[in-house]
Protein backbone atom coordinates (compact mmCIF):
# COMPACT_ATOMS: atom_id res chain seq x y z
CA UNK A 1 0.00 0.00 0.00
CA UNK A 2 2.84 2.42 0.83
CA UNK A 3 4.45 1.65 -2.50
CA UNK A 4 1.19 2.40 -4.33
CA UNK A 5 0.80 5.75 -2.53
CA UNK A 6 4.43 6.61 -3.31
CA UNK A 7 3.91 5.81 -6.99
CA UNK A 8 0.79 8.00 -7.06
CA UNK A 9 2.74 10.83 -5.41
CA UNK A 10 5.59 10.57 -7.89
CA UNK A 11 3.19 10.48 -10.84
CA UNK A 12 1.30 13.49 -9.52
CA UNK A 13 4.52 15.44 -8.97
CA UNK A 14 5.72 14.61 -12.49
CA UNK A 15 2.38 15.72 -13.93
CA UNK A 16 2.41 19.02 -12.05
CA UNK A 17 6.02 19.78 -12.97
CA UNK A 18 5.46 18.92 -16.61
CA UNK A 19 2.47 21.16 -17.13
CA UNK A 20 3.32 24.00 -14.77
CA UNK A 21 6.71 24.90 -16.26
CA UNK A 22 6.49 28.31 -17.89
CA UNK A 23 7.29 28.51 -21.55
CA UNK A 24 9.12 31.48 -23.00
CA UNK A 25 6.68 34.01 -24.38
CA UNK A 26 7.06 34.85 -28.05
CA UNK A 27 7.11 38.53 -27.25
CA UNK A 28 8.62 40.49 -24.39
CA UNK A 29 6.08 42.90 -22.95
CA UNK A 30 7.26 46.20 -21.54
CA UNK A 31 5.40 48.85 -19.65
CA UNK A 32 5.82 52.58 -19.39
CA UNK A 33 4.34 55.10 -16.97
CA UNK A 34 4.45 58.78 -17.73
CA UNK A 35 2.37 61.94 -17.93
CA UNK A 36 0.33 62.13 -21.13
CA UNK A 37 -2.03 64.87 -19.94
CA UNK A 38 -1.66 68.05 -17.93
CA UNK A 39 1.30 70.39 -17.64
CA UNK A 40 3.93 67.69 -18.16
CA UNK A 41 2.26 66.09 -21.21
CA UNK A 42 4.87 67.56 -23.55
CA UNK A 43 7.65 65.66 -21.78
CA UNK A 44 5.58 62.51 -21.48
CA UNK A 45 4.91 62.47 -25.23
CA UNK A 46 8.63 62.90 -25.96
CA UNK A 47 9.52 59.96 -23.72
CA UNK A 48 6.70 57.85 -25.18
CA UNK A 49 7.89 58.54 -28.73
CA UNK A 50 11.50 57.77 -27.81
CA UNK A 51 10.42 54.49 -26.19
CA UNK A 52 8.43 53.46 -29.27
CA UNK A 53 11.37 54.33 -31.52
CA UNK A 54 13.75 52.25 -29.39
CA UNK A 55 11.35 49.29 -29.49
CA UNK A 56 11.11 49.50 -33.29
CA UNK A 57 14.91 49.64 -33.65
CA UNK A 58 15.46 46.68 -31.33
CA UNK A 59 12.80 44.60 -33.11
CA UNK A 60 14.41 45.33 -36.51
CA UNK A 61 17.68 43.90 -35.15
CA UNK A 62 16.02 40.54 -34.28
CA UNK A 63 14.83 41.69 -30.86
CA UNK A 64 16.21 40.67 -27.50
CA UNK A 65 17.41 37.08 -27.39
CA UNK A 66 15.53 36.45 -30.61
CA UNK A 67 12.18 37.62 -29.24
CA UNK A 68 10.33 40.81 -30.12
Amino acid sequence: MKRFISMIGIALAAFVLTFSCARKPKEIKIGWIGPLTGDAAYYGEMVKNATELAVEEINQKAGLTGRK
